[in-house]
C-alpha cells in the first residue's frame, strides 16, 4: 500500500497536483498509528529507535498534507522526501 499511495505522491507533486498530494498522504497518515505498534522484523531490542523513526516518519508525512493543502508544493515535495528517507532508514534497520 505504502509503495502505490508514495507513487501516487510523487506523480501528484511532479503535475503539481496539491489535492492529491494531500488526500495521499492523508492515507498514509491514517495507518500511523498501526505503524507505531508494529512489531519490527529484525532488531527487537532496538525498539525505541524504531518508534523515534516512525514519530519522525509521522511528522514529515503530517508536515506533506498540510503544506500540500496550503498549497506549498515545493514545501511539501521537500517534506515527502524526508518521510521517504526515514521509510529506507527504518527498513534498512528493521525489516528483513
Amino acid at each position: 500500500m505504502y509503495a502505490q499511495v508514495q507513487a501516487k505522491i510523487n506523480s501528484a507533486l511532479e503535475r503539481g497536483d496539491a489535492t492529491t498530494v494531500e488526500a495521499e498522504a492523508g492515507k498514509i497518515a491514517a495507518t500511523i498509528p498501526d505503524l507505531k505498534k508494529a512489531k519490527p522484523h529484525k532488531n527487537l531490542k532496538k525498539i525505541d529507535t524504531f518508534k523515534k523513526i516512525a514519530d519522525a516518519f509521522s511528522s514529515e508525512v503530517t508536515a506533506t498534507a498540510a503544506l500540500a493543502k496550503k498549497g506549498d508544493l515545493a514545501g511539501a515535495n521537500a517534506a515527502f522526501k524526508k518521510a521517504e528517507g526515514k521509510c529506507s532508514e527504518c527498513h534498512a534497520k528493521f525489516r528483513d
